[in-house]
């Protein structure tokens, strides 16, 4: 996808796109002919801001900030090669930006009806998953321009994640479930309900959802407080994970331990393998939510961040803090690059990328924009 003006019509066509998968193999999705829908455009009227230091940033705990989003920021994820970060707004756009040499907002994705609530990478990285508030889940591919396949459903999607092997794809629900697509033939090929708990709360929402390591369990966070694991082999009722007094709003994976995050109102958890009882708790203040959690691919970094635009960072052996970003506005979601020295966040309305790859190094230091 090249620099440019110039719009890329998003209409079906006849033919395959074969995706490789980061453990080896392909799968090919087939793409049917059908009316045109969405469009991508490549934009040139993001402005970044980075006169003080290099964007993408590269001295420790340095950021620079990209601007051009038209609405709120609600998620955003990073591509497996590190080149590429794609921001869903609440102006029912996705923004792709480039960031593997330089900063700037490569394309536009324009097609959801109302604002866009989940965005994912394929573990391939050819195609992006986007879900919103509409009701509908794109596949992107990243090559072309064009929708590889629309999912309906009559619920808003809030949370997106692939399984390793990139053959499915998790969609966290509004619908008291997390559904489960074939990526290759589009079928569905579970509905994970959440039943209420013990606890007596009300549960409607599926606010975060991850796979396992391995591929075989899906793991949902629920608007009633409760962790649900998923066992994809077998037909058993989940695996219920309790501690947090209100919705989990954020999940993530230790990619080496297979250690589970987990982030809500005031609080952090870390729930070993295989997720019994939790250890490590970050409170922030007490009730203040906590939008996001993300773990570094070394999986000795741990960052969460919330309402009071501050992302903390900190060692997941030791379970000691080692770095503050002063963000400066709330911070909904956030994401480590791929060599684990980039974290992409996103706040309010728009995108800072810091670099963390020496923070361990700088222990109890805390980061901020000079200018703000």
């Amino acid at each position: 996808m090249g620099r440019g003006k110039r719009g890329i019509d998003g209409r079906w066509s006849d033919g395959n796109l074969c995706l490789s998968s980061s453990r080896g193999g392909a799968q090919c999705l087939l793409v049917v002919f059908a009316a045109a829908l969405l469009t991508v455009q490549a934009a040139n009227s993001a402005a970044v801001s980075s006169d003080w230091t290099a964007c993408p940033p590269s001295r420790p705990l340095t950021h620079c900030v990209l601007y051009g989003h038209r609405g709120r920021l609600q998620a955003l994820s990073v591509s497996p090669d590190g080149r590429w970060v794609a921001v869903a707004s609440s102006d029912g756009r996705v923004r792709l930006w480039e960031i593997g040499g330089s900063a700037w907002v490569a394309a536009t994705l324009e097609g959801h009806r109302d604002e866009v609530g989940a965005v994912a990478f394929h573990p391939g990285g050819g195609v992006l998953a986007s879900g919103g508030r509409d009701g509908k889940l794109f596949l992107w591919s990243l090559d072309t321009g064009t929708v590889l396949r629309v999912l309906d459903h009559p619920s808003a999607v809030w949370s997106l994640a692939f399984n390793p092997q990139g053959t499915l794809l998790a969609a966290g629900t509004a619908e008291f479930s997390v559904k489960v697509w074939d990526v290759v033939t589009g079928n569905l090929v579970a509905k994970l309900v959440a039943l209420p708990s013990d606890l007596g709360r009300t549960v409607s929402t599926a606010m975060a959802v991850v796979f396992d390591v391995a591929g075989r369990y899906v793991i949902g966070g629920f608007d009633d407080g409760v962790i649900r694991i998923w066992d994809l082999h077998e037909e058993e009722p989940p695996r219920l994970l309790f501690g947090h007094p209100s919705e989990v709003r954020a999940l993530a994976v230790n990619p080496v331990t297979g250690d589970l995050a987990s982030a809500g109102p005031g609080l952090v958890f870390l729930w070993p393998t295989p997720w019994g009882v939790h250890y490590g708790r970050t409170v922030a203040r007490p009730g203040l939510p906590m939008h996001a959690v993300a773990l570094a691919p070394s999986g000795d970094i741990l960052a969460a961040g919330g309402s009071d635009g501050r992302v903390t960072l900190r060692d997941t052996t030791r379970w000691e803090e080692i770095g503050t970003l002063e963000v400066g506005a709330p911070v909904v979601s956030f994401s480590f690059a791929p060599d684990g020295d980039l974290l992409a966040v996103a706040a309010l309305d728009r995108l800072q990328l810091w670099f963390v790859g020496a923070a361990a190094a700088e222990e109890g230091e805390t980061r901020s924009d000079p200018r703000e």
